[in-house]
This record gives structure tokens, C-alpha cells and sequence, in this order.
């Protein structure tokens, strides 16, 4: 089957899907705010301001290329956003799920430059995410 978009790297695929369905009310991704809610669609627009922001902000907080940043979190929109947004700058997504690690353990990981926990997703905005330690 044909790539609706040509692509070399997850950046480029990203990046070319967001030109492609510029300006559309084409769905980039849809999710449920709560288990008994309708879904919500979230445009390639605000998906790629949302990875846009968060990139510009772990840039500003000095995250590098091939520096690690842990995201502490179940699978969601904001995991997604963040880990584009990772990739975008350079860096190495280091994923751990919340089943599998305390947050006393993920504070402690070795070689991170940055973090981001699930709770952090949802009790502040912050570019519509936050950061919530800088190791």
C-alpha cells in the first residue's frame, strides 16, 4: 500500500502529514476526556501546535539533541504530543508506564536531562502540558 506522504524519518512523516492536511477539519487523532464521554477529534492544526509549543519549550528549558527525556505516563493525546515533540528537537524518548515504576524511581533515572509525568498532564496547562522536573 502506497504512504499517503513520502517520509525518511517519524519527523519527516509528522511534518508532512501536517502540510498535507493543513487548514483541513481532517481528525489527527480523537480521544475520550473521560470513560462515559463522546470522543473528541483533535485537528493536524492543533496537533501540530500543540508539538510545536512543547518542542519550543524543552528547547528553551535546554533539552539537545540525543539527550534523554522520561515520560511517565499511560497511553494519551499529551504522550503522543510530547513524544513528537521529543523526536522534533533530537532527543531520545525514554518511556516508562505507570504500572511499572513509582514516581520516587522515575525522578532517580539515570542520563535523563528532562521529565514529564501523566499528573503533571493534567493539573497545569503549560503550552497545554507541563514539565515537571528538570534532572
Amino acid at each position: 500500500m502506497p504512504a499517503i506522504v513520502a517520509f525518511e524519518t517519524l519527523t519527516d512523516l509528522f511534518l508532512n502529514l501536517t502540510k498535507k492536511y493543513e487548514k483541513s477539519p481532517k481528525t489527527a487523532f480523537a480521544y475520550k476526556p473521560a470513560p462515559d464521554a463522546e470522543y473528541k477529534s483533535v485537528t493536524w492544526d492543533t496537533v501540530k501546535e500543540d508539538v510545536t509549543s512543547v518542542a519550543s519549550y524543552l528547547l528553551q528549558q535546554g533539552v539537545d539533541k540525543g539527550d534523554r527525556v522520561a515520560i511517565l505516563s499511560e497511553n494519551r493525546y499529551e504522550w503522543a504530543v510530547v513524544d513528537l515533540a521529543i523526536l522534533m528537537v533530537g532527543g531520545i524518548n525514554v518511556s516508562l508506564y505507570t504500572r511499572q515504576i513509582s514516581v520516587n524511581t522515575f525522578c532517580r533515572i539515570p542520563n535523563q536531562k528532562f521529565s514529564l509525568s501523566q499528573q503533571a498532564f493534567s493539573l497545569k496547562r503549560l503550552f497545554r502540558f507541563s514539565i515537571t522536573a528538570r534532572i
